[in-house]
Order: C-alpha cells, then structure tokens, then sequence
C-alpha cells in the first residue's frame, strides 16, 4: 500500500499596506524547500495575502486557498478594503 502524499498548509497575514514581496517570496521558497508540496492559506486581502497568492499561483503543483476575513462580523465599525 501506498502512503498518502500530504500537502503542508501554511497560512499567511499579515498587514494590507505589506509591500515587500521578496520577504514573503523568500520565506514561502524557504517553507517550500524544507516541507515540500504546500498548499498557501491567505485571506484575499491587499498587501501580505495578495504578493503570497500571487507568488503560490506562479507553482502549478502548489494549491492555494482563499479564506476572506469577515472583519464586520468580528470587529463591528472596521471598514474592510
């Protein structure tokens, strides 16, 4: 029997106004090479999200989930970008 192939799930946030995409770009290249196949949980949102969503889509073999925040569910008075 074979084993079962599992996919690490590695879950980014991080601020809306992130702009560094060679930070999250590296740590993500790092988590790939230390635990193989990833699938990239991020929340939709401008900034951290977005460059890890962007970065996780240019890997065919990668999965990636979109969980979207629900701030005004949680944190009444917060404006979502």
């Amino acid at each position: 029997m074979r084993p079962e192939v599992t996919q690490a799930r590695i879950i980014v946030t991080g601020s809306r106004a992130h702009t560094d995409r060679d930070l999250i770009r590296s740590a993500l290249a790092l988590a790939r090479w230390d635990l193989g196949p990833l699938i990239v949980v991020h929340g939709a949102a401008p900034g951290a999200d977005s460059i890890a969503s962007e970065w996780a889509r240019s890997y065919p073999h990668l999965g990636v989930t979109e969980e979207r925040c629900e701030r005004r569910r949680f944190s009444p008075g917060v404006v979502s970008a």
